[in-house]
């Protein structure tokens, strides 16, 4: 290890976090010191320890620990890479980015390295056959890719390391790569805004990007399964027709409340009416006859069945509840 100078070193990497509360490492390093060292390259770039950083400067450090990386572009960029992974939250879109690159990185370095490929294929070889890390089947018939065997070999150490680094399963990396790789910019802006879940996202994605946009707005507050549906339907019928049905849907949907709540407000000056007994005079009981008999009829047609509707709300087709009983409100 080395002590270095803070000020000298750079933290121009898009991995590091620096804009986060570090308040409660602060108070650790001033009790306990500095228990990991900052993890920096030949050149002073800062590759792990972006909080740790943050906190020493605030703290007045001057001058740190550090451990320097001495391996290629690729190891150092898995270097930042595994200090997001072993602290973000699993559900972030940020955390499957860094898998989906985690794994290019693992792959690159295979087919760099001959001698790295052959460690990895010794290592897999030698763990017991029920914790060996699966390639999942990615080609939707139930079969096994034709993959490189580098790439097999890529995956399986992979998803073996970041399965123990996070807990995560080995089903669950894959997910989260597979929607990396096939959310749209839009899909994973949601994500972000919190306007969609997992559920919504791992169902989506089944469709092709550019779908997915006009999928966006239709599912925001539907359940995984409605979504589901949805997709299905769109997969069959094509997504035109899917935003079709679904505008004319909020459209009724949107009217149907609008009369819910005109006749919900003219029950309420009704029951008004009743309890505190007030009549009307004849003049306003004829114009509301004719306004009733108006909003009958059109809600008949609207309904399209008017011996069920008449029997609902109480009276014979054809017949208003006040010409029912004309003396009701006088």
């Amino acid at each position: 290890m080395e002590f270095v100078k803070l000020s000298d070193i750079s933290v121009e990497n898009s991995y590091l976090r620096l804009d986060t509360d570090v308040s409660d490492l602060e108070k650790s390093i001033g009790a306990l010191g500095l228990l990991s060292p900052l993890v920096i390259d030949s050149e002073n770039l800062l590759l792990a320890g972006g909080r740790r950083y943050s906190a020493l400067k605030n703290l007045g450090h001057e001058k740190v620990w550090v451990k320097r990386s001495k391996g290629d572009a690729l190891e150092r960029e898995l270097v930042s890479i595994d200090e997001n992974l072993v602290r973000k939250d699993l559900e972030k879109v940020e955390l499957e980015a860094n898998l989906r690159r985690a794994k290019e990185l693992y792959t690159e370095l295979l087919n760099k390295q001959q001698g790295k490929a052959l460690e990895v294929a010794r290592e897999i070889e030698a763990m017991e056959e029920s914790e060996k890390p699966v390639v999942p089947d990615s080609s939707g018939d139930g079969k096994k890719d034709a993959l490189p065997e580098v790439e097999v070999l890529a995956s399986q150490k992979f998803v073996k390391d970041v399965s123990e680094k996070t807990g995560m399963s080995h089903r669950q990396i894959f997910q989260a790569i597979e929607r990396d790789e096939k959310a749209s910019p839009d899909i994973k802006g949601a994500r972000v805004r919190g306007e969609i879940s997992i559920g919504h996202t791992n169902e989506v994605i089944k469709l092709p990007k550019k779908d997915q946009k006009h999928m966006l707005p239709l599912i925001k507050d539907k359940t995984v399964r409605e979504v589901r549906s949805l997709v299905k339907e769109a997969k069959s019928q094509g997504i035109d027709a899917v935003v079709e049905r679904c505008s004319r849907e909020r459209i009724y949907s949107k009217e149907a409340k609008n009369l819910q709540k005109l006749f919900k407000k003219a029950s309420q000056i009704l029951g008004g009416l009743e309890l505190e007994g007030i009549s009307l005079d004849d003049e306003s009981l004829i114009d509301l006859k004719k306004d009733w008999g108006k909003t009958h009829s059109l809600m008949t047609k609207l309904l399209n069945d008017e011996e069920s509707f008449s029997q609902n709300v109480g009276f014979p087709p054809g017949q208003s509840h006040i010409e029912e009983n004309p003396n009701a409100y006088q």
